[in-house]
């Protein structure tokens, strides 16, 4: 009986899979923007994955056993990128079972990892070595160079894209949600760290139709919780497919940021072009202005449609702030 019900499941999760129309996805995607410090960028595709939900609050990612040998290959590797991701970040995981039981249909993952170190009242990033030491591998004293303190224990920041779909048939709604996890954030709450406020950026070459934000802090203040626009966040700029939202984060006071999240829903025919979708998150430790620049076009007040909007920033203090970048790219 045991083994009669596992192969029920297994075939429900398969039809799942085949009622669901396909997306091809861009693999190996470049990044057209070097950076100077360490950090580490992956994308996983679930276009060839079997995704569902046990009990409902376990999801299940597996390569579909019906696909070609040479897509089988591939989605092995799609499926070994997954449980990295899985084991490094569990919040994310849970945004992801989530959308699994809305009914959604997850298209693909990307993020971008960075170490972080507390120095001199606020976290940097660490240099690039030219021995291209692995993430997480510089050790403390690389830091920047300007620091005239001891660091402190290392942290990381994970900047997370995804991609997930909705409807039976074209044109699908789709959502691009940009998201931010932090690891090992715990100060002295004795010493007062340098604070501005961040900035979160998402640009989809393709014209929004909604956008959402919300925000969660580590301690229950008002205005803290889910976030309250005008409080602890505010809209602050965008187009018709890029958006910048301004966030409080006081590290060491009542609004220590913990996570936040940055939503645009867009419909879309599926194409053979791959697009890209760019997210970018800017950490001040002085409060500052930041203006934007715009390359590309969704198609309406900007011309022709692009496969991607980049955006690139000129803070008004330059040597006060960091900037993060992730992409996602595929074929809608």
């Amino acid at each position: 009986m045991k083994a009669y019900k596992k192969v029920v499941g297994v075939a429900l999760a398969i039809l799942l899979i085949l009622s669901t129309p396909c997306v091809s996805f861009a693999n190996n995607i470049k990044s057209d923007r070097k950076s100077k410090y360490e950090e580490y960028h992956d994308q996983i595709n679930f276009e060839d994955l079997m995704i569902y939900v046990v009990n409902k609050n376990n999801i299940i990612v597996d390569v579909d056993p019906t696909i070609s040998l040479i897509k089988m290959i591939k989605a092995k590797r799609q499926k070994k990128k997954y449980d990295r991701y899985a084991a490094n970040n569990p919040e994310a995981v849970t945004e992801l079972l989530n959308t699994v039981i809305s009914g959604d249909y997850i298209c693909a993952v990307s993020y971008t990892e960075t170490p972080l170190i507390y120095v001199d009242d606020h976290y940097v990033r660490i240099p690039r070595e030219d021995n291209n030491l692995p993430l997480f591998a510089i050790d403390a004293s690389a830091a920047d160079k300007t620091a005239t303190s001891t660091a402190s224990k290392r942290h990381c920041l994970t900047l997370n894209t995804s991609i997930v779909r909705r409807g039976t048939s074209a044109p699908y709604i789709y959502t691009a949600r940009t998201y931010g996890t932090w690891d090992n954030l715990v100060l002295d709450e004795e010493k007062a760290p340098a604070t501005g406020n961040d900035f979160i950026l998402q640009a989809c070459p393709t014209v929004t139709s909604s956008v959402r934000f919300s925000s969660k802090y580590n301690h229950e203040t008002s205005g803290s919780i889910n976030g309250i626009e005008g409080k602890n966040y505010f809209k602050e700029n965008g187009g018709d497919s890029w958006i910048q939202y301004e966030i409080v984060d006081a590290p060491a006071g009542l609004a220590k940021l913990s996570e936040f999240s940055l939503s645009q829903t867009f419909r879309a025919q599926i194409t053979t072009e791959t697009k890209k979708i760019n997210s970018y998150y800017i950490h001040t430790w002085k409060q500052m202005d930041v203006t934007v620049s715009v390359s590309g076009s969704a198609g309406v007040s900007g011309g022709k449609p692009s496969a991607g909007v980049s955006l690139s920033f000129t803070p008004s203090i330059k040597d006060k702030q960091w900037q993060l970048y992730n992409y996602i790219a595929f074929n809608w």
